[in-house]
């Protein structure tokens, strides 16, 4: 039986690596329209095989087997390695912060309209490592749904009234791929939204059903952005630049081939629904 590793493995099963895992048809059943199978590596460089329509680990080994695909080991990659070790790193991160109540974090959300409650997956670190080798505050977010731990940090001024002068403020950590962070929970309508203030801005006042928030955080997380399994009703609430659009268009085309029912809900162009929060909040004053 041939070696291969689990990058490898998604390849041979005409697949796609996201940096730390893989997803790829599932052999062990007919379906040629949608991949069902993650692959990754667990601890010891086991081979993790998880079939989301159903199928056993046991009917996909018995599959590769009979393929000849089976690895006798899955080898973990010097990128893995990478990964797992940003993760370790976002995971002490996020340890090491604490409630956002009452610290530059809220300040700062506060500046931006934002007048919702403020969900546990936003975190503050008083003194957050930036790659200049400077520390700064830091809103932490924690992203879910991932293929392990991840994090975005948006480095703040000292104050909270804006975002710190550096070149980067906002920084990825972590295996993001696939993830987003939760603004909200419920049983109502999914909203994706791409950044945390606009997701923030739309459970302060602009959508007023019931509605669970989620942020990508960029266009390559709308992109990429796994979605629950039980397909429901979808609001996708982009940025009005030609970036944000065509990453929403891409998301909500994805959704609607799993059986989602997606709406449309865009911000007037060149803008996002923090910037409408702010006009609104403004006019009423």
């Amino acid at each position: 039986m041939l070696r291969r590793n689990a990058k490898e493995l998604t390849h041979e099963l005409k697949g796609h690596w996201y940096g730390s895992y893989g997803v790829a048809f599932c052999p062990a059943h007919k379906n040629s329209k949608t991949p069902a199978l993650s692959i990754g590596c667990g601890k010891n460089g086991k081979l993790l095989l998880n079939c989301k329509a159903g199928c056993s680990y046991a009917d996909v080994k018995r599959a590769l087997l009979a393929l000849d695909m089976y690895p006798d080991s899955a080898t973990v990659s010097p990128d893995v390695r990478k990964n797992n070790g940003k993760s370790r790193i976002a995971r002490r991160i996020w340890e090491e912060s604490d409630t956002v109540l009452g610290t530059a974090a809220e300040r700062y959300l506060r500046t931006r309209g934002i007048s919702c409650s403020i969900p546990d997956t936003l975190r503050f670190h008083p003194n957050c490592r930036h790659c200049s080798g400077k520390h700064y505050p830091a809103l932490i977010a924690r992203l879910d749904g991932g293929s392990d731990f991840a994090i975005q940090r948006t480095f703040l001024s000292r104050c909270g009234q804006g975002k710190a002068r550096v070149v980067t403020n906002r920084m990825m950590l972590g295996s993001c791929v696939g993830g987003a962070v939760h603004l909200s929970r419920g049983e109502g309508a999914l909203v994706i939204a791409e950044g945390i203030e606009t997701g923030l801005s739309l459970r302060s006042g602009l959508l007023r059903d019931p509605i669970v928030v989620w942020a990508a955080l960029s266009t390559s997380g709308m992109k990429s952005l796994s979605l629950p399994s039980t397909p429901r009703k979808l609001i996708v609430a982009p940025d009005a630049d030609d970036p944000g659009m065509r990453a929403a268009r891409t998301l909500a085309e994805k959704a609607h081939r799993l059986g989602w029912a997606v709406q449309w809900f865009e911000p007037p162009e060149g803008k996002d629904w923090n910037d409408v929060l702010l006009e609104r909040n403004e006019n009423d004053g």
